[in-house]
Protein backbone atom coordinates (compact mmCIF):
# COMPACT_ATOMS: atom_id res chain seq x y z
CA UNK A 1 0.00 0.00 0.00
CA UNK A 2 1.10 3.36 -0.97
CA UNK A 3 -0.15 5.96 1.35
CA UNK A 4 1.74 9.17 0.04
CA UNK A 5 -0.26 11.89 -1.81
CA UNK A 6 0.83 15.27 -2.69
CA UNK A 7 -0.72 18.84 -1.85
CA UNK A 8 -2.43 19.04 -5.24
CA UNK A 9 -4.12 15.47 -4.86
CA UNK A 10 -4.89 16.29 -1.62
CA UNK A 11 -7.13 19.68 -2.68
CA UNK A 12 -8.53 17.45 -5.29
CA UNK A 13 -10.06 15.04 -2.69
CA UNK A 14 -11.33 18.14 -0.96
CA UNK A 15 -13.12 19.41 -3.47
CA UNK A 16 -14.67 15.91 -4.47
CA UNK A 17 -15.23 15.71 -0.63
CA UNK A 18 -17.58 18.61 -0.63
CA UNK A 19 -19.00 19.54 -4.28
CA UNK A 20 -19.74 15.52 -4.82
CA UNK A 21 -22.17 14.98 -2.28
CA UNK A 22 -23.90 18.22 -2.06
CA UNK A 23 -24.29 18.70 -5.46
CA UNK A 24 -27.33 17.18 -5.80
CA UNK A 25 -28.67 17.90 -2.25
CA UNK A 26 -27.80 21.15 -1.64
CA UNK A 27 -29.96 23.40 -3.57
CA UNK A 28 -33.05 21.37 -2.14
CA UNK A 29 -31.91 21.76 1.01
CA UNK A 30 -31.11 25.28 1.05
CA UNK A 31 -34.28 26.42 -0.94
CA UNK A 32 -36.81 24.85 1.91
CA UNK A 33 -35.52 27.37 4.43
CA UNK A 34 -34.29 30.26 2.45
CA UNK A 35 -36.32 29.65 -0.87
CA UNK A 36 -35.04 32.43 -3.46
CA UNK A 37 -32.29 33.31 -1.32
CA UNK A 38 -30.56 29.87 -1.21
CA UNK A 39 -27.88 31.04 -2.86
CA UNK A 40 -27.12 33.38 -0.15
CA UNK A 41 -27.01 30.25 2.62
CA UNK A 42 -24.57 28.56 0.32
CA UNK A 43 -22.19 31.71 0.39
CA UNK A 44 -22.52 31.93 3.86
CA UNK A 45 -22.33 28.14 4.75
CA UNK A 46 -18.87 28.31 2.50
CA UNK A 47 -17.44 31.46 4.65
CA UNK A 48 -18.66 29.64 7.69
CA UNK A 49 -16.91 25.92 6.44
CA UNK A 50 -13.44 28.20 5.23
CA UNK A 51 -13.66 29.45 9.01
CA UNK A 52 -13.83 26.20 11.05
CA UNK A 53 -11.63 24.28 8.56
CA UNK A 54 -8.71 27.53 8.82
CA UNK A 55 -9.01 26.80 13.11
CA UNK A 56 -8.64 23.03 12.61
CA UNK A 57 -5.63 23.48 10.27
CA UNK A 58 -4.14 25.71 12.22
CA UNK A 59 -3.76 23.86 14.46
CA UNK A 60 -2.52 21.07 12.60
CA UNK A 61 0.61 22.88 11.59
CA UNK A 62 1.27 23.14 15.35
CA UNK A 63 1.80 19.56 15.46
CA UNK A 64 3.44 18.79 12.25
CA UNK A 65 0.22 17.95 10.62
CA UNK A 66 0.46 14.30 12.81
CA UNK A 67 -2.72 12.30 12.66
CA UNK A 68 -5.45 13.55 14.35
CA UNK A 69 -5.79 9.68 16.49
CA UNK A 70 -1.86 10.34 17.39
CA UNK A 71 -2.88 13.75 18.60
CA UNK A 72 -5.76 13.18 20.99
CA UNK A 73 -3.91 10.07 22.59
CA UNK A 74 -0.93 12.31 22.94
CA UNK A 75 -2.72 15.20 24.39
CA UNK A 76 -5.25 13.27 26.48
CA UNK A 77 -3.94 9.93 27.45
CA UNK A 78 -4.70 6.56 26.73
CA UNK A 79 -7.80 5.82 28.17
CA UNK A 80 -9.26 9.22 27.77
CA UNK A 81 -7.53 9.65 24.54
CA UNK A 82 -8.96 6.31 23.06
CA UNK A 83 -12.61 7.34 24.25
CA UNK A 84 -12.44 10.61 22.18
CA UNK A 85 -10.80 8.68 19.03
CA UNK A 86 -13.84 6.11 19.22
CA UNK A 87 -16.03 9.29 19.22
CA UNK A 88 -14.01 10.08 16.06
CA UNK A 89 -14.05 7.00 14.69
CA UNK A 90 -18.42 6.32 15.08
CA UNK A 91 -18.99 10.04 13.47
CA UNK A 92 -17.11 8.29 10.31
CA UNK A 93 -18.53 5.38 10.16
CA UNK A 94 -21.69 7.47 10.99
CA UNK A 95 -20.92 9.65 7.78
CA UNK A 96 -20.08 6.94 5.48
CA UNK A 97 -23.21 4.83 6.29
CA UNK A 98 -25.37 7.84 5.43
CA UNK A 99 -23.55 8.53 2.42
CA UNK A 100 -23.51 5.39 1.49
CA UNK A 101 -27.92 5.27 2.08
CA UNK A 102 -27.70 8.32 -0.18
CA UNK A 103 -25.50 6.62 -2.80
CA UNK A 104 -28.35 3.81 -2.55
CA UNK A 105 -31.58 6.02 -2.27
CA UNK A 106 -30.37 7.52 -5.77
CA UNK A 107 -29.46 4.39 -7.48
CA UNK A 108 -32.73 3.09 -6.31
CA UNK A 109 -35.14 5.82 -7.15
CA UNK A 110 -33.63 7.10 -10.50
CA UNK A 111 -31.87 3.96 -12.13
CA UNK A 112 -32.62 0.91 -10.84
CA UNK A 113 -36.08 0.68 -8.81
CA UNK A 114 -36.21 -2.88 -9.24
CA UNK A 115 -32.80 -3.85 -7.67
CA UNK A 116 -32.91 -4.56 -4.36
CA UNK A 117 -31.08 -1.62 -2.06
CA UNK A 118 -29.07 -4.75 -0.77
CA UNK A 119 -27.41 -5.56 -3.84
CA UNK A 120 -26.51 -1.91 -4.47
CA UNK A 121 -24.74 -1.70 -1.33
CA UNK A 122 -22.86 -4.41 -2.06
CA UNK A 123 -21.20 -3.78 -5.49
CA UNK A 124 -20.69 -0.44 -3.67
CA UNK A 125 -18.70 -2.10 -0.91
CA UNK A 126 -16.74 -4.26 -3.09
CA UNK A 127 -15.09 -1.42 -5.24
CA UNK A 128 -14.04 0.75 -1.84
CA UNK A 129 -12.76 -1.97 0.04
CA UNK A 130 -10.79 -2.57 -2.44
CA UNK A 131 -9.76 0.95 -3.67
CA UNK A 132 -8.55 1.45 0.40
CA UNK A 133 -6.67 -1.80 -0.05
CA UNK A 134 -4.31 -0.10 -2.41
CA UNK A 135 -3.93 3.04 -0.15
CA UNK A 136 -4.62 7.09 0.37
CA UNK A 137 -2.31 6.96 -3.22
CA UNK A 138 -4.77 5.31 -5.16
CA UNK A 139 -7.54 7.46 -4.09
CA UNK A 140 -6.01 10.20 -4.76
CA UNK A 141 -4.98 9.04 -8.38
CA UNK A 142 -8.65 7.67 -9.16
CA UNK A 143 -9.65 11.28 -7.75
CA UNK A 144 -7.39 13.14 -10.27
CA UNK A 145 -9.51 11.35 -13.10
CA UNK A 146 -13.18 11.72 -11.47
CA UNK A 147 -13.65 15.66 -10.24
CA UNK A 148 -12.28 17.21 -13.69
CA UNK A 149 -14.96 15.14 -15.39
CA UNK A 150 -17.40 16.24 -12.64
CA UNK A 151 -16.86 20.12 -12.95
CA UNK A 152 -16.48 19.66 -16.54
CA UNK A 153 -20.18 17.99 -16.45
CA UNK A 154 -21.73 19.99 -13.88
CA UNK A 155 -20.49 23.32 -15.95
CA UNK A 156 -21.63 21.63 -19.19
CA UNK A 157 -25.15 21.09 -17.75
CA UNK A 158 -25.33 24.62 -16.17
CA UNK A 159 -24.54 26.74 -18.99
CA UNK A 160 -26.82 24.11 -21.81
CA UNK A 161 -29.71 25.39 -18.76
CA UNK A 162 -29.37 28.79 -19.33
CA UNK A 163 -31.59 29.70 -21.80
CA UNK A 164 -34.26 28.62 -19.28
CA UNK A 165 -32.97 30.84 -16.86
CA UNK A 166 -35.42 33.01 -15.32
CA UNK A 167 -34.10 36.40 -12.99
CA UNK A 168 -37.24 36.81 -11.50
CA UNK A 169 -37.31 33.43 -9.48
CA UNK A 170 -34.39 34.95 -7.47
CA UNK A 171 -35.98 38.21 -7.02
CA UNK A 172 -36.88 39.51 -4.40
CA UNK A 173 -33.88 39.70 -2.93
CA UNK A 174 -34.12 38.80 1.23
CA UNK A 175 -37.51 39.56 0.95
CA UNK A 176 -37.99 38.09 4.59
CA UNK A 177 -35.41 39.04 6.08
CA UNK A 178 -31.75 37.32 7.22
CA UNK A 179 -34.12 34.59 9.52
CA UNK A 180 -34.57 32.20 6.51
CA UNK A 181 -31.33 32.56 5.28
CA UNK A 182 -29.38 31.98 8.77
CA UNK A 183 -32.05 28.63 8.60
CA UNK A 184 -30.52 27.45 5.33
CA UNK A 185 -27.14 28.19 6.47
CA UNK A 186 -27.74 25.48 9.25
CA UNK A 187 -28.07 21.98 7.53
CA UNK A 188 -25.31 23.06 5.22
CA UNK A 189 -22.21 24.02 7.59
CA UNK A 190 -22.52 20.06 8.98
CA UNK A 191 -23.61 18.81 5.17
CA UNK A 192 -20.47 18.97 4.41
CA UNK A 193 -17.71 21.69 5.75
CA UNK A 194 -18.05 20.17 9.35
CA UNK A 195 -17.16 16.54 7.91
CA UNK A 196 -14.28 18.35 6.25
CA UNK A 197 -12.51 17.28 9.66
CA UNK A 198 -12.06 13.79 8.72
CA UNK A 199 -8.84 15.02 6.69
CA UNK A 200 -7.18 15.53 9.64
CA UNK A 201 -6.30 11.85 9.93
CA UNK A 202 -5.10 12.10 6.08
CA UNK A 203 -2.93 15.23 6.50
CA UNK A 204 -0.15 13.81 7.82
CA UNK A 205 0.29 11.70 4.81
CA UNK A 206 0.52 14.68 1.97
CA UNK A 207 4.43 14.52 1.28
CA UNK A 208 4.97 18.19 0.97
CA UNK A 209 3.29 20.13 3.58
CA UNK A 210 4.05 23.24 2.80
CA UNK A 211 1.13 25.67 1.96
CA UNK A 212 -0.96 22.94 2.41
CA UNK A 213 -3.33 25.16 4.47
CA UNK A 214 -3.66 27.55 1.32
CA UNK A 215 -4.27 24.19 -0.91
CA UNK A 216 -6.81 23.17 1.19
CA UNK A 217 -8.82 26.61 1.77
CA UNK A 218 -8.29 27.00 -1.64
CA UNK A 219 -9.86 23.63 -2.50
CA UNK A 220 -13.22 24.70 -0.20
CA UNK A 221 -14.07 27.95 -1.33
CA UNK A 222 -14.07 26.56 -4.93
CA UNK A 223 -16.12 24.12 -4.13
CA UNK A 224 -18.30 26.29 -1.75
CA UNK A 225 -18.49 28.58 -5.34
CA UNK A 226 -19.33 25.77 -7.80
CA UNK A 227 -22.06 24.78 -4.97
CA UNK A 228 -23.55 28.04 -5.59
CA UNK A 229 -23.29 28.69 -8.61
CA UNK A 230 -25.20 25.56 -8.66
CA UNK A 231 -27.86 26.76 -6.99
CA UNK A 232 -28.13 30.35 -8.73
CA UNK A 233 -28.77 28.31 -11.68
CA UNK A 234 -31.42 25.53 -10.26
CA UNK A 235 -33.20 28.30 -8.99
CA UNK A 236 -33.33 30.24 -12.13
CA UNK A 237 -34.03 27.31 -13.65
CA UNK A 238 -37.24 25.26 -11.56
CA UNK A 239 -37.88 28.21 -9.32
CA UNK A 240 -37.60 28.25 -5.18
CA UNK A 241 -40.82 26.21 -4.53
CA UNK A 242 -39.84 23.32 -7.02
CA UNK A 243 -36.40 23.28 -5.69
CA UNK A 244 -37.16 23.17 -2.18
CA UNK A 245 -39.29 20.20 -2.59
CA UNK A 246 -37.05 18.05 -4.95
CA UNK A 247 -35.11 15.58 -3.53
CA UNK A 248 -32.14 15.91 -6.05
CA UNK A 249 -33.34 19.15 -7.70
CA UNK A 250 -30.07 19.78 -9.69
CA UNK A 251 -30.80 15.93 -11.38
CA UNK A 252 -34.15 16.73 -11.97
CA UNK A 253 -33.11 20.18 -13.43
CA UNK A 254 -31.18 18.14 -15.85
CA UNK A 255 -33.75 16.38 -17.32
CA UNK A 256 -35.24 19.20 -19.14
CA UNK A 257 -32.22 19.35 -21.48
CA UNK A 258 -32.58 17.98 -24.83
CA UNK A 259 -30.35 19.29 -28.20
CA UNK A 260 -32.24 17.64 -31.27
CA UNK A 261 -32.28 14.20 -31.51
CA UNK A 262 -28.70 13.73 -30.26
CA UNK A 263 -27.94 14.92 -26.92
CA UNK A 264 -31.06 13.60 -24.50
CA UNK A 265 -31.43 12.09 -21.18
CA UNK A 266 -28.24 14.20 -20.60
CA UNK A 267 -29.50 13.93 -16.59
CA UNK A 268 -27.85 10.49 -16.80
CA UNK A 269 -24.29 12.08 -17.23
CA UNK A 270 -25.10 14.27 -14.29
CA UNK A 271 -26.00 11.26 -11.82
CA UNK A 272 -23.45 9.14 -13.44
CA UNK A 273 -20.16 11.52 -12.11
CA UNK A 274 -22.48 11.95 -9.31
CA UNK A 275 -22.23 8.49 -8.14
CA UNK A 276 -18.24 8.05 -8.31
CA UNK A 277 -18.04 11.24 -6.28
CA UNK A 278 -19.92 9.78 -3.76
CA UNK A 279 -17.49 6.26 -3.81
CA UNK A 280 -14.51 9.04 -3.09
CA UNK A 281 -16.32 10.51 0.02
CA UNK A 282 -17.22 6.92 1.49
CA UNK A 283 -13.78 5.52 1.07
CA UNK A 284 -12.03 9.14 2.23
CA UNK A 285 -14.67 8.02 5.21
CA UNK A 286 -13.45 4.36 5.38
CA UNK A 287 -9.77 4.79 5.23
CA UNK A 288 -9.80 7.61 8.04
CA UNK A 289 -11.92 4.93 10.35
CA UNK A 290 -9.83 2.21 9.88
CA UNK A 291 -6.54 4.50 10.21
CA UNK A 292 -8.04 5.57 13.26
CA UNK A 293 -8.67 1.45 14.46
CA UNK A 294 -4.99 0.74 13.17
CA UNK A 295 -4.30 3.93 16.01
CA UNK A 296 -5.63 2.26 18.87
CA UNK A 297 -4.76 -1.24 18.24
CA UNK A 298 -1.43 -0.66 17.39
CA UNK A 299 -1.70 -3.23 14.43
CA UNK A 300 1.16 -2.68 11.73
CA UNK A 301 -1.59 -2.70 8.81
CA UNK A 302 -5.24 -1.77 8.88
CA UNK A 303 -6.22 -4.77 6.65
CA UNK A 304 -8.07 -6.60 9.26
CA UNK A 305 -10.16 -4.07 9.90
CA UNK A 306 -11.75 -3.50 6.69
CA UNK A 307 -13.95 -6.36 6.54
CA UNK A 308 -15.61 -5.77 10.21
CA UNK A 309 -16.55 -1.67 9.08
CA UNK A 310 -17.70 -2.97 5.43
CA UNK A 311 -19.90 -4.99 7.77
CA UNK A 312 -20.85 -2.59 10.17
CA UNK A 313 -21.31 0.44 7.14
CA UNK A 314 -24.09 -1.72 5.48
CA UNK A 315 -25.97 -2.13 8.78
CA UNK A 316 -25.74 1.13 9.72
CA UNK A 317 -26.92 2.32 6.10
CA UNK A 318 -30.04 0.03 5.54
CA UNK A 319 -31.39 0.44 9.22
CA UNK A 320 -30.85 3.56 10.54
CA UNK A 321 -33.67 5.71 8.97
CA UNK A 322 -36.64 3.48 7.78
CA UNK A 323 -36.83 5.58 4.29
CA UNK A 324 -35.92 9.05 2.59
CA UNK A 325 -38.07 11.43 4.39
CA UNK A 326 -36.77 10.22 7.91
CA UNK A 327 -32.76 10.60 6.30
CA UNK A 328 -33.96 13.76 5.07
CA UNK A 329 -35.27 15.34 8.04
CA UNK A 330 -32.94 13.72 10.25
CA UNK A 331 -29.72 15.76 8.09
CA UNK A 332 -31.46 18.67 7.96
CA UNK A 333 -32.04 19.11 11.68
CA UNK A 334 -29.50 17.20 13.96
CA UNK A 335 -26.43 16.69 11.35
CA UNK A 336 -25.21 20.08 12.14
CA UNK A 337 -25.19 19.83 15.91
CA UNK A 338 -23.97 16.35 15.56
CA UNK A 339 -20.69 17.25 13.69
CA UNK A 340 -19.95 20.64 15.39
CA UNK A 341 -20.20 18.71 18.78
CA UNK A 342 -17.59 16.20 17.57
CA UNK A 343 -15.69 19.02 16.42
CA UNK A 344 -15.57 21.27 19.59
CA UNK A 345 -14.22 18.30 21.01
CA UNK A 346 -11.44 17.94 18.68
CA UNK A 347 -10.61 21.48 18.57
CA UNK A 348 -10.38 21.29 23.10
CA UNK A 349 -8.58 18.57 22.23
CA UNK A 350 -5.57 20.57 20.00
CA UNK A 351 -6.04 23.79 21.97
CA UNK A 352 -5.30 21.87 25.50
CA UNK A 353 -1.99 20.46 23.58
CA UNK A 354 -0.72 23.63 22.70
CA UNK A 355 -1.21 25.43 26.12
CA UNK A 356 0.33 22.16 27.67
CA UNK A 357 3.23 21.85 25.24
CA UNK A 358 2.73 18.98 23.95
CA UNK A 359 2.23 19.91 20.44
CA UNK A 360 6.29 19.96 20.63
CA UNK A 361 6.79 16.34 20.59
CA UNK A 362 5.02 15.71 17.55
CA UNK A 363 7.56 16.34 14.74
CA UNK A 364 9.27 12.83 15.08
CA UNK A 365 6.09 10.78 15.22
CA UNK A 366 5.21 12.49 11.80
CA UNK A 367 8.32 11.12 10.39
CA UNK A 368 7.62 7.85 11.71
CA UNK A 369 3.95 7.74 10.75
CA UNK A 370 4.70 8.81 7.42
CA UNK A 371 7.93 6.12 6.74
CA UNK A 372 5.74 3.62 8.20
CA UNK A 373 2.90 4.32 5.62
CA UNK A 374 5.40 3.16 3.17
CA UNK A 375 5.83 0.17 4.31
CA UNK A 376 2.35 -1.41 4.75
Amino acid sequence: MKHTINRWQFALLVANFIVGSSLLMAPSAAAMFAEQDAWISMGGAGLIGIGINTVLFLLLKKYNYTSIFHIIELVSGKWIGTIVNLVLIFAGVHLAALVMRNFSNFVNIVALPETSIHVVIFMALILIVYSVSKGVQNIGRVNEVVLPVMILVVTGTLLVVLNKFHWDFLLPVLDKGWLPVMEGIHPLVGFPFVEMMLFSALATYVSDKKHLITYTLVAIGFSGSVLMLAIVVTLGVEGPFLAGRETYATYSMARSIEIGELFQRVEAAIGIVWLLSLIVKITVCFLAVILGLQHISKKETYTSFMLPVAILIWAMSEHLHPDIVDFTDFVLKNWTFYWLTVYGIVIAVLVSGIVMKKHRFTKENTTHLQGGAEGK
